[in-house]
């Protein structure tokens, strides 16, 4: 039996905006099964090269349509998203782009400052700091859409292979958004 399908989160939860999140199932550290070049750092965090993967299995007592999310940070020597395969089961890979985070200085007065001709000076960008928890999205994502899974009852194993660049995770989870 396949155990894969993915459509937009809002379609399977019959909403477009939930209110609330709810885990159902979180995996640190210690239920990673790590291949490739990959370790774990005695400060919690698998550190992922380009080609090396997470395998995961996932116990779960009824089908469900879940998200799948991270807790990770992309080493601060990268400038550029990793980019995660990621396999349910036998289904197909699909693959979901991670950036880094970053914040921007604007002006006094919280605005963008202008030149002499009255063009935008863009603000000072800085690369916030420590581990982001976000869902899995594809690349063609819209605003606010995500992406849902279905699972099926039993074990599903769900790989993740860094496709492109480097990753550091602290968490892979499961959530609904209600």
């Amino acid at each position: 039996a396949q155990a894969y399908s993915g459509r937009p989160a809002e379609e399977a939860a019959g909403e477009n905006q939930p209110d609330v999140v709810r885990i159902l199932w979180e995996a640190s550290t210690e239920q990673m099964h790590l291949a490739g070049e990959a370790s774990i750092h005695e400060e919690g965090y698998a550190a992922l090269r380009e080609g090396a993967s997470i395998q995961l299995d996932i116990p779960l007592t009824q089908a469900q349509s879940c998200q799948v999310g991270l807790r990770y940070r992309i080493p601060e020597q990268q400038r550029r998203a990793a980019v995660v395969q990621m396999t349910v089961g036998t289904g197909e890979a699909t693959r979901h782009e991670l950036s880094p985070a970053y914040t921007y200085t604007y002006g006094a007065d919280g605005k963008m400052e202008q030149d002499a001709q009255g063009n935008d000076i863009l603000p000072e960008q800085n690369r916030a700091a420590g581990f982001l928890t976000a869902p899995l999205r594809l690349p063609d994502y819209l605003q606010g859409e995500t992406y849902a899974v279905d699972f099926a009852a039993g074990t599903n194993t769900v790989t993740l292979t860094i496709a492109e660049g480097e990753l550091e995770v602290a968490s892979v989870f499961l959530f609904t958004a209600q």
